[in-house]
């Protein structure tokens, strides 16, 4: 008989323990308040952060619900090229089914759609991913703050809750 050992609890390194370095472009929720700024201070009790807009403004741990660190501002091209080749390519079987005489003769009306849709697409795709190079976004990922998890052992090792 196997005796499996109840889940064990554990805190994972909260974000006051890691220290937040001076400089590091922070997106702070605190309540209703939701702040992006540079950290000026990390302490064990409080984080420091000067905001772009309203200058520096201080949180203590105990009201922070959740902390982000910047990953980054990215060009979003392919998901511009998408939305450009669907919305060119969907105009222009619209287009066409609107107006079946296109080409000013039923025979060539569906060869001119074949070839027409399929371009329209392609230039709505490289509009969008021009679009999309230009339209920068900030990525961010989440810090624990103060989370706690627990461990269960599983067939095959253990597994971790949060």
């Amino acid at each position: 008989m196997r005796l499996i050992p109840p889940p064990v609890p554990f805190l994972l390194a909260p974000v006051q323990a890691q220290g937040l370095a001076p400089g590091t472009r922070v997106r702070v929720t605190a309540g209703d308040d939701r702040t992006s700024g540079l950290v000026t201070r990390s302490t064990a009790d409080s984080l420091a952060v000067d905001r772009e807009v309203g200058g520096l403004v201080a949180f203590a741990w105990a009201e922070v619900e959740r902390v982000e660190h910047t990953l980054g501002r990215r060009g979003s091209a392919g998901r511009g090229a998408l939305i450009g080749a669907g919305v060119m390519g969907a105009a222009s079987v619209a287009a066409f089914a609107l107006d079946g005489d296109a080409a000013g003769s039923e025979d060539w009306s569906g060869a001119i759609a074949l070839v027409a849709i399929p371009a329209n697409s392609a230039v709505g795709a490289g509009r969008g991913a021009l679009v999309g190079l230009a339209w920068r976004s900030e990525r961010w990922g989440v810090l624990p703050v103060g989370a706690a998890a627990t461990v269960h052992p599983t067939g095959l090792g253990v597994a971790v809750r949060l």
